[in-house]
C-alpha cells in the first residue's frame, strides 16, 4: 500500500533519510575539500539571466512532457487518467523528489495521488514503475545511440569500458525481457506472488512495443532526455563555460543516470561529482562543472515550486468540507 504524503514516516524511513543526508554531506565535503570555491562562487553570482531563464523554461517543458508520457502510459494499461491529473500530479511529484529531503520520493507521491484520482492502488503502482523503467531503459538506449560520441571525447580506459558494458548488459536485458516477458508471465501469473509482477511484465511489454501509444511514448522518453541535458547547457551559456550542445547531449545523460542511484538527498553531491568527472573530459574545469551542477540542482528546485503550491492548493481543498462541518 502506497504511503501518503502526510502520513508520519517510519523509523525505518527516517534512518534512510538520515542516511542519505550522510552521503549527500560526505560528497559534497569531498569536493569542496578539492575544488577551490572562489571561481564557483563568482561564476554562479555573474550568470546570466537570460540563460537561466531559458534552463527554468526547457526544465519546467521536460517535466510537463513526462507528465503526458505518464499519461499516455495510464492509458496503454487501461487505466486513463486524464492529462490535466497526469501534468498536475507529474509537477507534485517533482516538488517532492527536488525540494523536500523526504524519505517519501516524488514517484511514491505520484503513485499514492493518482488512486485519489480513481485508479487502483496495483495500477497506480504500476503505472510509476512503468513510468521510470521506460525513462531508464530509453535513457541507456540513448547513451548506446551516442556511445560513438562519448568514445571521441573520453579517452579514460575505465570510463569508456564501463560505459561500454552498461549500456551492453543493458539493452541486452532489454532486448531479452521484450522476448520472454509474456511467456514468462503466463508461468507465473497463476501464483499469489508471480500474479502483480506478471502484470507489471505484460504492461510494461505493451508500453515499449504492444500498445498504440508506444510510439509516443518512446519518442517523448528520449526528447526529455535531450531536453534535460539542454537545459545544463543553458546553464553552461548563462555561467560564460565554454562547452557544446553536443557535448552536454553525451555526457549529461551519464550524469542523471548516476543521479537517479537512490543515495542522497534529490542527487546532491552524486551529481556533482559526476558532473566534475564528465565534463572534465570536454574540457570543462573541476569549478566550472561544479558550478554548472550547483546551478542546476538550484534551477530543479525552482522548477518544483509550482507543484508545491498545487500540491497546497489540493490540501486546503480536502480539509474545507471538513472545516464547514465544525461547530
Amino acid at each position: 500500500m502506497t504511503a501518503s504524503p502526510n502520513q508520519a514516516q517510519s523509523p525505518r524511513a527516517w534512518l534512510f533519510l538520515a542516511a542519505k543526508a550522510a552521503v549527500t554531506v560526505l560528497l559534497l565535503g569531498w569536493l569542496l575539500s578539492r575544488i577551490d570555491l572562489g571561481p564557483v562562487l563568482v561564476r554562479l553570482s555573474r550568470i546570466d539571466p537570460f540563460w537561466t531563464l531559458a534552463a527554468v523554461a526547457i526544465m519546467t517543458a521536460q517535466v510537463l512532457l513526462t507528465g503526458w508520457r505518464w499519461g499516455l502510459i495510464a492509458r496503454a494499461i487501461d487505466s486513463p487518467i486524464g492529462m490535466e491529473p497526469a501534468l498536475r500530479l507529474t509537477l507534485v511529484g517533482h516538488f517532492f523528489s527536488q525540494t523536500l529531503p523526504s524519505a517519501i520520493g516524488g514517484d511514491a507521491v505520484r503513485a499514492y495521488l493518482v488512486t485519489r484520482e480513481g485508479m487502483s492502488a496495483g495500477k497506480a503502482a504500476s503505472s510509476v514503475i512503468i513510468d521510470r523503467g521506460t525513462a531508464l531503459a530509453l535513457m541507456v538506449v540513448l547513451m548506446g545511440a551516442l556511445l560513438p560520441l562519448f568514445f571521441a571525447r573520453v579517452d579514460d580506459p575505465a570510463w569508456r569500458g564501463g560505459m561500454a558494458i552498461l549500456v551492453g548488459v543493458a539493452i541486452a536485458g532489454l532486448v531479452v525481457f521484450l522476448l520472454v516477458a509474456n511467456p514468462i508471465a503466463a508461468l507465473v501469473e497463476n501464483t499469489r506472488i508471480g500474479k502483480p509482477f506478471a502484470s507489471l511484465a505484460r504492461d510494461l511489454r505493451r508500453v515499449l512495443i504492444g500498445a498504440r501509444e508506444s510510439a509516443p511514448i518512446v519518442a517523448s522518453a528520449i526528447v526529455v532526455h535531450l531536453m534535460v541535458a539542454t537545459g545544463a547547457y543553458a546553464l553552461t551559456r548563462g555561467l560564460g563555460i565554454a562547452v557544446g550542445l553536443i557535448d552536454c547531449w553525451v555526457m549529461i545523460p551519464p550524469v542523471v543516470l548516476l543521479t537517479t542511484l537512490p543515495i542522497s538527498i534529490a542527487g546532491w553531491g552524486v551529481r556533482e561529482g559526476a558532473s566534475v568527472a564528465l565534463l572534465g573530459f570536454v574540457g570543462v574545469s573541476p569549478a566550472d562543472a561544479l558550478a554548472m551542477s550547483v546551478a542546476y540542482g538550484i534551477v530543479l528546485i525552482v522548477v518544483g515550486i509550482p507543484g508545491g503550491l498545487l500540491w497546497l492548493r489540493g490540501q486546503k481543498s480536502t480539509q474545507r468540507p471538513a472545516r464547514s462541518q465544525s461547530p
